[in-house]
């Protein structure tokens, strides 16, 4: 049984955290997976802010790296699809650029991968 923890972002106003029901699970755990999230999303959003406004192209090594994390976090079904679906909708905002087109491809290519038939 997973339990949920709600975590505050910027973009996404809240999303859950669900953390496996261990017999000697605790509050402190939650807290610790939550803070994890948080600080997660917290550092991809301003790294992506600040390449947003940046002048000079940069790698954005850093907003992808934590792209792919966040993916994985929802692969082992520590975030609910609702944070990856927000980040998705955040990026299809606005214009497109190459950067954007190549989180988005990061995004749903490691959170969604392709399981053939």
């Amino acid at each position: 049984m997973l339990h949920s923890c709600l975590v505050y972002t910027r973009s996404s106003g809240s999303s859950l955290v669900s953390v496996p029901n261990q017999r000697k699970s605790s509050y402190a755990d939650w807290n610790a997976a939550a803070f994890f999230v948080q600080t997660t999303v917290t550092s991809y959003e301003n790294h992506y802010a600040q390449l947003e406004a940046a002048v000079e192209d940069s790698d954005g090594k850093e907003c992808s790296n934590l792209i792919v994390l966040l993916s994985e976090l929802y692969n082992f079904q520590v975030v609910s699809c609702v944070l990856v679906f927000d980040i998705i909708r955040g990026l299809l905002q606005d214009e497109f650029t190459e950067f954007k087109i190549e989180l988005l491809l990061k995004i749903t290519r490691s959170a969604f991968p392709y399981r053939g038939i």
